[in-house]
């Protein structure tokens, strides 16, 4: 559950900033789904299926963390959404800035 709530709102994020840039919307799934070999015609729908399955494994990570880990451990609402907020910012810094300058850089510079 964790990886889906994340996946939306890392979603909405997104989205609100390639229309504060003035991109149409789906420019990060369109160049992400290019990254990983999809023409123009399909790219959207592969870069969205990927950033859905990153968030679930992501998810996944995040719930066996808080299982094994004892001081990870969710006590309360208020835990879990402190460990969440962390986790998603971690996981945005080791995960997502690495992928985006190596395999999202080149494909930008394509489209423009």
């Amino acid at each position: 559950m964790s990886g889906l709530v994340g996946g939306i709102l890392m979603m909405i994020a997104l989205l609100a900033g390639a229309s504060s840039m003035g991109l149409k919307m789906p420019a990060f799934f369109l160049v992400m789904g290019m990254s990983f070999g999809a023409g123009m015609g399909s790219a959207v729908a592969v870069g969205l299926l990927l950033h859905y399955i990153v968030a679930l494994v992501a998810g996944a990570i995040f719930g066996v963390l808080t299982f094994v880990v004892k001081a990870f451990r969710i006590k309360s609402g208020r835990s879990g959404m402190m460990f969440g907020l962390i986790y998603g910012i971690v996981f945005y810094l080791v995960f997502f800035l690495p992928m985006g300058l190596v395999s999202f850089a080149p494909v930008k510079m394509k489209i423009m």
